[in-house]
């Protein structure tokens, strides 16, 4: 199978288990992190190698599980309603 479409069909799961947990109720939203935390979480060293496909897919979780979730009811801001998948994997391809 092509690596694209794993990435893909990777991502769109992620984001159908975030937006899907969030409608049944099952999520904060946000996890309190210190940015202490949050760097154990991700390094973002400049490594003098290739990083593997996990490892590219291990970034994606994390950035995912530590994002603050714009579906859940109590966030409140004029600029959202909720989450749009296609918009959120747009983002995450974009940055």
């Amino acid at each position: 199978m092509d690596t694209n479409t794993d990435l893909l069909q990777y991502i769109f799961s992620q984001i159908s288990k975030k937006v899907s947990s969030t409608v049944k109720g099952h999520t904060s939203l946000r996890k309190n992190l210190t940015p202490e935390d949050l760097k154990e979480l991700l390094d973002f060293q400049i490594p003098y190698h290739s990083i593997s496909d996990d490892e590219i897919l291990n970034v994606i979780k994390v950035l995912m599980d530590q994002s603050v979730n714009t579906n859940h009811p109590y966030f409140m801001n004029q600029m959202f309603g909720k989450t749009q998948p296609i918009a959120y994997l747009a983002d995450v391809l974009i940055t």
